[in-house]
């Protein structure tokens, strides 16, 4: 076991890596599967799309398991730093049984303890290790503080052992062979509390922030962080939770003194014994809300997006419900210029969210309100 944390603290001095293409969001990139198969492909299909595939180290990025995708793990993966694994709506994660004693050679997802590395399993998504007996198989969370040469780690999702302990002190394991979702996870295993639905939108000069759990068990507090560059992070409010709740609860907060240009929003969400996870990260950008109208809003039959004559880029308008479920889609090119309608006659009164996308994959979201007809 002392040979993993030395490998694994080799291949993090080693292997980091910058993709400045996205610096925007996550500084080592973003990495998305768009189509089932092997995590890991040395020939053949690959799944990832043309960023390739997340660094067996992967600090500071953003992976993407996307809706309905099917990925079996064949590789061991080391997640720190800020990174952010994301299940979409009914995907799932298969670890299968690699018969490997060593862990460097096994089926696994490493969440590095100390750092501030998390994930989301959306509605239906899943982890899903029923067919694994190898101890070294699975979803970890590992800490090589204080003394990294005391192994401590904690397997959160695997099928087998259900515990074991040898010479190496402080060594334990404790595992469940399905993860389901929507549940969160961090660096130190999963967190009682199921962020379903976080968004950042404009409403006149202000920005509104809102997030559904689906669940809370021993929450604590949310603290709203806020970003001028999405590195440097400052929390700009911190919102008691429901605590224990089985039923939705909404959450929002108004950011009434929004940064000019770009603004990154991200949730920290905390249960009462100190764990954190973060929620993905939300980009608003000012050079695009100024280009953008929306009208009439409150709506009744029909909405109109103007996208302004400074939009020189494709664009995608997606209309959803406020929990993501998109309604309509439209992609315009050429956008400069460009009056679109959508109709919202047969939508029953409430708010929708109106995301305009560009093809730098910046995204703006707009509350719209739809009234009685």
């Amino acid at each position: 076991m002392k040979k993993f944390y030395t490998l694994a603290a080799f291949v993090l001095a080693a292997c980091l890596f910058i993709n400045s293409a996205f610096a925007q969001t996550y500084s080592g990139g973003t990495y998305t599967a768009v189509r089932s198969g092997n995590w890991h492909t040395p020939s053949g299909i690959n799944i990832w799309d043309v960023n390739g595939e997340p660094p067996a180290t992967s600090t500071n990025v953003h992976i993407i398991i996307s809706t309905g995708v099917i990925v079996t793990l064949n590789a061991s993966v080391y997640l720190t730093g800020n990174t952010f694994l994301e299940l979409q709506d009914n995907s799932e994660i298969i670890i299968p049984n690699s018969n490997s004693t060593s862990p460097t050679t096994s089926n696994n997802i490493l969440f590095d303890a100390t750092s501030t590395a998390s994930g989301h399993l959306a509605s239906g998504a899943s982890v899903n290790a029923t067919g694994n007996n190898s101890e070294y198989d699975g979803f970890f969370a590992v800490n090589l503080t204080p003394d990294p040469t005391m192994n401590h780690e904690q397997k959160f999702v695997g099928g087998a052992p259900s515990y074991f302990e040898q010479w190496v002190p402080r060594f334990f394991i404790t595992s469940n062979a399905v993860l389901s979702g929507p549940i969160s996870i961090n660096s130190q295993g999963t967190l009682p509390i199921t962020l379903v639905n976080f968004n950042a939108v404009l409403s006149n000069n202000d920005v509104d922030v809102t997030w559904i759990t689906e669940q809370e068990n021993n929450s604590d507090h949310f603290a709203l962080q806020r970003s001028e560059n999405g590195i440097n992070w400052q929390t700009i409010a911190t919102i008691p939770a429901k605590g224990f709740s089985s039923i939705p609860v909404n959450y929002s907060y108004t950011d009434v003194s929004p940064v000019a240009g770009i603004a990154y929003y991200r949730l920290q969400s905390f249960d009462l014994g100190g764990k954190y996870t973060y929620s993905g990260i939300k980009v608003l950008r000012s050079s695009l809300i100024s280009g953008i109208k929306i009208f009439p809003n409150p709506a009744r039959n029909y909405v109109n997006v103007t996208l302004g004559n400074n939009i020189t880029s494709n664009q995608i308008l997606r209309l959803t419900d406020i929990y993501g479920k998109v309604l309509q889609e439209k992609q315009i090119s050429n956008a400069a210029g460009t009056t679109v309608s959508l109709s919202v006659n047969n939508y029953a009164q409430g708010i929708y969210l109106l995301q305009v996308k560009s093809a730098d994959g910046t995204q703006q979201t707009y509350k719209v309100l739809v009234g009685q007809n």
